[in-house]
């Protein structure tokens, strides 16, 4: 079973770093969806320990997310996503410290739509590319320049 998860590891890995850079933003956004599900159930299961490590783990997919942010390309989105991401993380860390399932099913909310409107956008990209290769609205390699991923 260990070489199987190995196995699964690497191709995950190589996925992500073979990815249009739209993808990947919408990858890190399952990710973090992934370990706020962990933390609520997690919760639920009174595991305290297993509900701080998720909640960190969802922190810091957040804390990157921030780090990419291209304010000087992005403008007022960059902003909008600043301000949105400080918010989704204020409300991760009351959940953690107040016990609570609630203010982690809001920002899965929040992550959730995000994703889906990154994920629409990166089938826009790649429908374009299919129909005229090298054309000029391939997906950026700063994702809508608000990122520097």
């Amino acid at each position: 079973m260990p070489a199987l998860s190995y196995a699964l590891n690497h191709y995950q890995r190589m996925a992500v770093q073979t990815a249009n850079p739209l993808r990947q933003i919408t990858a890190l956004y399952d990710g973090a969806v992934h370990f706020l599900n962990q933390a609520k159930a997690a919760l639920e299961a009174k595991d305290i320990a297993a509900k701080s490590e998720a909640t960190n783990r969802a922190l810091d997919i957040i804390s990157y997310l921030r780090g990419i942010l291209d304010f000087e390309q992005g403008g007022e989105i960059a902003h909008n996503l600043e301000r949105l991401y400080d918010y989704m993380t204020t409300r991760m860390l009351q959940a953690s410290a107040r016990l609570e399932v609630a203010p982690y099913e809001e920002v899965i909310g929040l992550l959730t739509a995000l994703r889906e409107s990154w994920e629409q956008l990166s089938q826009h990209y790649e429908r374009d590319e299919r129909a005229a290769p090298g054309s000029r609205t391939r997906p950026p390699e700063k994702p809508l320049l608000i990122c520097t991923a």
